[in-house]
């Protein structure tokens, strides 16, 4: 691998605030602790790979906003070696960012999400036609406004997305989100068949092949799970 991986996708903040618990209605608690850091798929993922392997190239695709967030996540992924080039800062409009309100009695975690920049980022800021790049990694199926869109064609923009970069010889990959809806079957499953790589955990794996990965304990089932992924290679997962 010498062109390095190309993510795009979410760029987020998330605001971290440690509170003794998580209260009812109209009550109060405590927040002990706050904190910051890089979010999102494209964020997490650039970050990540720049630290396990530096020699990798990597490069990020996506939308922050004029503002601190904006700033703070371009610093960061600036610092790890990440080129930001084809990163848009737009005006008018916030960075996308999370308030990730974490209970301390519990260790449970609550998300608030506001979509910022990312509500706006779409097919056109990825200047297919230019991509450079062994790997594309995009994400999050769900939480990219445009790319979720219905396409008469591949069943979604996201789809058509990952066929036109197909089409250039690179490997594609995704990532998603876990929701509670039926938009799986119809978001994410047009996907599958333009997609090399495929990131899942065991509630997507459920919710887009409608096969359960527990049995009647809850407990995860190691024939089920199997049985889920040799689904998701009959419904187009290449690799």
């Amino acid at each position: 691998m010498n062109k390095g991986i190309v993510i795009a996708g979410n760029l987020i903040v998330d605001h971290v605030k440690m509170c003794d618990n998580y209260p009812a209605p109209g009550m109060l608690t405590n927040i002990r602790e706050t904190s910051n850091c890089i979010g999102g798929c494209a964020g997490n993922t650039a970050a990540d790979i720049a630290i396990i392997d530096p020699e990798i190239n990597v490069a990020v695709i996506g939308n922050v906003g004029a503002d601190a967030d904006g700033e703070f996540v371009k610093n960061t992924l600036t610092n790890l070696g990440i080129d930001i080039s084809c990163v848009k800062t737009l005006d008018g409009v916030d960075t996308s960012f999370t308030d990730v309100m974490s209970d301390m009695s519990s260790n449970e975690r609550t998300f608030f999400q506001a979509r910022g920049a990312n509500a706006l980022f779409c097919p056109d800021d990825l200047e297919i036609e230019f991509l450079n790049a062994d790997i594309f990694h995009i994400g999050y199926a769900l939480l990219l406004d445009e790319f979720d869109k219905p396409d008469d064609e591949y069943g979604t923009v996201m789809a058509r997305t990952l066929a036109e970069v197909s089409k250039r010889g690179i490997k594609t990959s995704i990532d998603v989100v876990s929701e509670a809806s039926d938009r799986f079957t119809k978001v994410v499953l047009p996907c599958l068949p333009h997609c090399d790589y495929l990131i899942f955990n065991e509630v997507e794996a459920s919710m887009v092949t409608g096969l359960s990965v527990r049995d009647e304990n809850g407990d995860i089932s190691q024939s089920a799970m199997k049985s889920v992924i040799a689904e998701l290679f009959e419904k187009g997962v290449r690799e």
